[in-house]
This record gives structure tokens, C-alpha cells and sequence, in this order.
């Protein structure tokens, strides 16, 4: 999730996701980036976003987020996608 603002893009930073209007799945801490913690959530594919705010994949962010906040984001997509594994294996066993 990036907010779009005049052609730059940047991770936005979120207090509460439901003030937003996003209800989480599920959500996560990941540590702390700058001192701040980061945490990475997971929202319906039919969530509506805010106005500015966008998905892309990490191969679109590639170079246009500083080094620091991409490494955030792939390791925020690992995360979630190793957690839906997990999910779906133990579903299946």
C-alpha cells in the first residue's frame, strides 16, 4: 500500500487502519524502521482504499521507494504470503 501524491510515491504511515476504513485480516509487527514500528496488515481484495492510496506489486516499486522502505516491503509481502501458507498446509494435512 503506497499513498501517490504528485508523482511520488511513499509508504503511508497509518495509526489505525480503521480510521482509513480498513479493516484488517490479519496484521503483523515487523520491528521498528527510523524508530518507528512497522507492522504490515492484510485487507479484503474488495476493500475499498482511500483517495491516493494504491497496491503495487514489488517489482513496480523496485527503485521507486528508498532502499530502506523496499526491503520493508518485500520483507512485509514474505511475512504475509509465508503465513498464508502455513494456513493453507495445515488446512490441507
Amino acid at each position: 500500500m503506497v499513498v501517490n501524491e504528485d508523482a511520488l510515491i511513499s509508504i503511508p504511515l497509518i495509526v489505525d487502519p480503521a480510521v482509513f476504513g480498513l479493516l484488517p485480516i490479519r496484521e503483523r509487527c515487523m520491528g521498528t524502521l527510523a524508530g518507528r514500528r512497522c507492522y504490515c496488515v492484510e485487507v479484503a481484495e474488495n476493500e475499498p482504499l482511500p483517495s491516493k492510496i494504491s497496491l503495487y506489486g514489488l517489482r513496480y516499486l523496485d527503485g521507486r521507494l528508498s532502499e530502506p522502505l523496499y526491503a520493508t516491503a518485500v520483507k512485509a509481502v514474505h511475512l504475509m504470503e509465508s503465513e498464508i501458507t502455513t494456513r493453507l498446509s495445515r488446512m490441507h494435512a
